[in-house]
């Protein structure tokens, strides 16, 4: 009997130094997919145009896989009368200029609004890029974005990416925070419309950013915009590949575009 037991904690032990050196492999070999990249001189030395105050640029942002690297100006002090076609920027709720746990980065889609979106184009330099996200192809390998709040560099890991309609928009308010239970209906909001399923936790403690620009995807009459949202991550959390599914809310994008696709091949 003894010896039985004995040859059992000895396989234990054997089955958990086993799990460690994986693990420890893990740590020492496996890639990062993105990586920080500090945009505080950036944010120093942006100038949107020496005779207009009202562009006060507050922050950064920057995400994987795109050229979407562009300023955030306070949305309390924009000047819409800008002619933005000179250069790209994005606005937030950030107007105090401090981290909060419900970060909201708004930027412009203005060539980018079909139902069949472009991954790139040559006039791509606000927000279009976004909705590159609506692609599985382009999401699964594509999982994090960088905010620049003065000094500090934070990284978010996505976990929904969701069309809000107007109507839902007004269920939340983009306030500089959240109380847990309005994060809680939030996080559960997004990740229920979400077209993807991702691997990665997320609970009302957590802090969230969210990426947004409006689309045309289901014609005029029915404007949406897109969500890409994402957990700031945890301390000593690495930055690596995790598992994103298409779930059955993707039925509906995936219907829209093969349908779209098939009438442009009939014209």
């Amino acid at each position: 009997m003894e010896s039985s037991k004995t040859s059992f904690l000895q396989y234990f032990l054997y089955i958990l130094v086993v799990i460690l050196f994986l693990l420890l492999c893990r740590e020492l070999f496996t890639k990062e997919v993105f990586s920080i990249e500090s945009r505080e001189k950036n944010i120093s030395e942006q100038d949107f145009n020496e005779k207009d105050n009202d562009f006060e640029t507050i922050g950064w942002v920057r995400v994987q896989g795109t050229e979407l690297d562009l300023p955030i100006v306070n949305s309390k002090l924009m000047n819409y009368d800008y002619p933005v076609e000179k250069k790209g920027y994005t606005w937030s709720n950030l107007t105090d200029g401090k981290f909060h746990n419900n970060i909201v980065v708004k930027g412009h889609n203005v060539y980018n609004l079909s139902s069949t979106p472009k991954l790139s184009s040559d006039r791509f330099y606000r927000f279009e890029e976004l909705m590159s996200f609506i692609y599985y192809d382009f999401a699964k390998d594509n999982e994090y974005f960088q905010i620049t709040i003065g000094k500090d560099n934070y990284v978010y890991k996505i976990f929904a990416v969701t069309f809000v309609s107007r109507e839902d928009y007004q269920l939340f308010p983009e306030g500089n925070d959240y109380s847990k239970d309005e994060m809680k209906s939030f996080i559960s909001f997004l990740k229920k419309h979400s077209f993807y399923n991702y691997k990665v936790s997320v609970n009302e403690n957590d802090s969230v950013a969210s990426l947004v620009t409006c689309t045309r995807f289901y014609g005029v009459m029915d404007p949406v915009e897109i969500y890409v949202t994402g957990r700031l991550l945890y301390r000593g959390e690495k930055m690596y590949h995790y598992k994103v599914n298409k779930n059955k809310n993707y039925n509906d994008i995936e219907d829209k575009l093969r349908g779209d696709l098939d009438e442009e091949e009939n014209v």
